[in-house]
């Protein structure tokens, strides 16, 4: 908290030392693409905080780092073939892109989590396909129940 405005500042190594608007609107619109296509694919706002992640339930979600928003991407997306077609999405930005800016940052840390949930899901499950589910977020107040992902705040 700086004092000013009274609200706390929550770090985020993907965007530096300084959030802006402008960033946050980046990285909503790169996670939107990611996700277009995908069915029950959530939507992003951009926030001057963070972002508000709606499922298509109508729960939302609010996310303070690029971190806590791909974690709530990606527990929707926690079938096999599902998170497997987000990881495909996520690979196919990455190539799209020339590898630098904030767009291929943010996407960096979500394939990141992701490959590590899709890890996740084949040990937990020994190596056997996932059957498919659909993507809904956790109403507000529930508590995540993943382990292998890190909490979230929700609103």
């Amino acid at each position: 908290m700086c004092g000013a405005c009274g609200s706390a500042i929550v770090p985020d190594p993907v965007l530096g030392a300084v959030r802006t608007l402008r960033q946050h609107l980046i990285v909503a619109q790169t996670v939107n693409t990611v996700c277009g296509g995908l069915p029950g694919a959530p939507k992003v706002k951009a926030l001057s905080d963070g972002w508000l992640l709606s499922g298509p339930s109508g729960a939302s979600l609010l996310c303070h780092t690029v971190e806590e928003l791909w974690t709530a991407v990606i527990r929707g997306f926690a079938a096999g073939p599902q998170l497997d077609a987000l990881l495909e999405h996520q690979q196919a930005f990455a190539a799209g892109s020339d590898g630098a800016g904030l767009p291929a940052r943010a996407v960096s840390v979500g394939q990141g989590l992701a490959a590590a949930a899709q890890a996740a899901c084949r040990r937990r499950d020994g190596g056997r396909e996932i059957s498919p589910g659909h993507v809904s977020l956790a109403p507000t107040g529930a508590r995540p129940t993943a382990d292998w992902l890190p909490s979230v705040r929700q609103t």
